[in-house]
């Protein structure tokens, strides 16, 4: 009952002065009496938009603080307001616009959009996250390859050739006819090579020397491939200088298969030849 008494004297001093045109301290009265919205507008028409912000955003009204937050420059406030209020791309905006990169690499996660947040993570030498980051690239976006390669050269590095491999074969397999670069079937080839897979690498160097014939060192590290077979003897098995093994593709794990079959894609080793990238 006493709280009730308090509640109606603060809104009766409310419309006293705000009626008296005393609009800070009718707001003041407001807040006491739990009227948050009406204190906020209140603040807004006395010239106090951030008190204003804080009483919309603690009476719920997200997006209305957001914007106020926004207007007076105030991005890191206005970003967590628009995230409050679930509106995630204007939310980006701010926190790209504020420099708040942790912050924004959450919402562009949250958001589904993996390859900036990878990039952004990888640019803060977050490793890990930017690895589950490129791993969660769909394999329609138009960064895939890209994505395919940073993770082939990243496991590369950290000496997991299985896996790099694995990744540099989903870059090529998943490349549209014709897109694929001279530069790239040259890294492909390269990676085959460190992977110790001489004969896919040499495959590839083969296609790229019919493809790109004036390519830099592809005849070079034909003729090094060439001789590393030769040297390891292959169980005995010399590739002779005018044959071209076919690229081969080595099986895939089945989530690929299944992600692939849902695209309506089918992998080398499903009764079909390898595609040319």
């Amino acid at each position: 009952e006493r709280d009730g008494q308090s509640e109606m004297a603060h809104l009766l001093s409310a419309r006293f002065h705000r009626d008296r045109g005393e609009k800070g301290i009718a707001a003041t009265h407001y807040e006491s009496a739990g009227r948050l919205l009406e204190a906020g507008e209140l603040r807004l028409e006395n010239g106090e938009p951030e008190l204003a912000a804080i009483l919309f955003e603690r009476a719920g009204d997200s997006e209305r603080a957001a914007e106020i937050y926004s207007s007076v420059g105030d991005l890191l406030r206005a970003g967590r307001a628009y995230q409050e209020a679930e509106d995630f791309e204007s939310a980006i905006v701010c926190y790209r616009d504020a420099g708040a990169i942790p912050k924004l690499i959450d919402v562009l996660e949250k958001t589904g959009q993996h390859f900036e947040a990878a990039i952004l993570s990888q640019e803060r030498n977050e490793t890990s996250r930017a690895i589950r980051n490129y791993q969660h690239v769909d394999s329609r976006h138009p960064e895939y390859f890209q994505a395919c390669r940073i993770l082939a050269d990243t496991f590369s590095a950290q000496g997991k050739l299985e896996l790099a491999v694995q990744k540099a074969d989903e870059a090529i397999s998943f490349s549209r006819p014709g897109v694929v670069s001279a530069e790239s079937f040259a890294w492909y080839a390269d990676l085959l090579d460190k992977a110790e897979r001489p004969d896919r690498a040499l495959a590839v160097f083969e296609e790229l020397q019919d493809r790109h014939p004036s390519h830099p060192h592809v005849t070079t590290r034909i003729e090094e491939i060439r001789k590393k077979i030769s040297k390891q003897g292959e169980g005995g098995r010399h590739i002779a200088p005018g044959h071209r093994p076919r690229i081969r593709r080595e099986p895939l794990q089945a989530p690929r298969r299944d992600r692939a079959r849902r695209h309506g894609r089918r992998l080398p080793g499903a009764g079909q030849a390898p595609r040319k990238g």
